[in-house]
């Protein structure tokens, strides 16, 4: 009855809180916290780290942004959840600068060996800029589905909404090619994706060269499109 009664004391005064904060309803209020139990549970497990961010959980409607890791039975926990202003750039650094080292601890995330993020720019930038000072022996891997999937259709590209057969196996075929880079047992070092890369740019160019009239159009724009995507947005996080 005592802890019941604490809970209710605790809810009375969270309510005055908000009421407190809210000015016509319109202030955006970035909060993050962890309940002590999850944050003992992470300094036995920090090994690995995985941060993102969801929608429509709350009345506020503001994104939640959701740190997960994963015991010595490989059973998912959350120690951190953060209310987001904003998916911006100032509010990811925020995250990855303050919350996660001053709510789980400096010296437990030190022993983190892997952090995944999606492949939106602004959260891969947001952790590649704190990782040399707060996480320091962690490898930072990306989400695929994000990195590529959405990636691409943010392109210019003639490939999304079409019947076309050759069109379509154009675009599987260099998915499928960039995402054995990064599954069991696909590629497993690092002469093994120099033939797999330049296999893959060599494909593209040979589909360019060999398409000459109106038919091929889409196959030849699209080969361009992709030989760019493929240098600029996933080259550069090959490691």
């Amino acid at each position: 009855m005592k802890k019941m009664q604490e809970l209710l004391d605790l809810g009375e005064t969270l309510d005055a809180v908000e009421q407190q904060l809210k000015v016509d309803n319109k202030v955006l209020l970035g909060v993050a916290w962890c309940r002590e139990d999850e944050r003992l549970l992470f300094e036995k497990h920090p090994s690995v780290l995985l941060f993102d961010v969801t929608y429509k959980t709350n009345r506020e409607e503001h994104p939640l942004g959701v740190v997960a890791a994963v015991d010595n039975n490989m059973e998912m926990f959350t120690p951190m959840r953060v209310f987001m202003p904003s998916e911006q750039g100032w509010v990811l650094d925020w995250i990855f600068k303050s919350c996660i080292p001053n709510l789980l601890g400096r010296e437990n995330i030190k022993r983190t060996n892997v952090v995944l993020t999606d492949g939106a720019r602004q959260m891969h930038s947001a952790f590649d800029d704190n990782q040399e000072d707060l996480y320091p022996n962690a490898k930072h891997v990306l989400c695929m589905f994000h990195l590529v999937n959405k990636g691409l259709e943010c392109l210019n590209c003639r490939l999304l909404g079409t019947d076309r057969d050759v069109v379509k196996g154009q675009m599987q075929a260099f998915k499928e090619t960039i995402f054995s880079w990064c599954r069991l047992h696909g590629i497993e070092n690092q002469k093994e994706f120099q033939c797999s890369l330049a296999f893959l740019r060599g494909w593209l160019t040979e589909q360019r060269e060999n398409a000459n009239d109106d038919v091929d159009y889409d196959v030849s724009h699209n080969t361009q499109v992709l030989q760019d995507f493929l240098m600029r947005n996933i080259y550069p996080h090959r490691n």
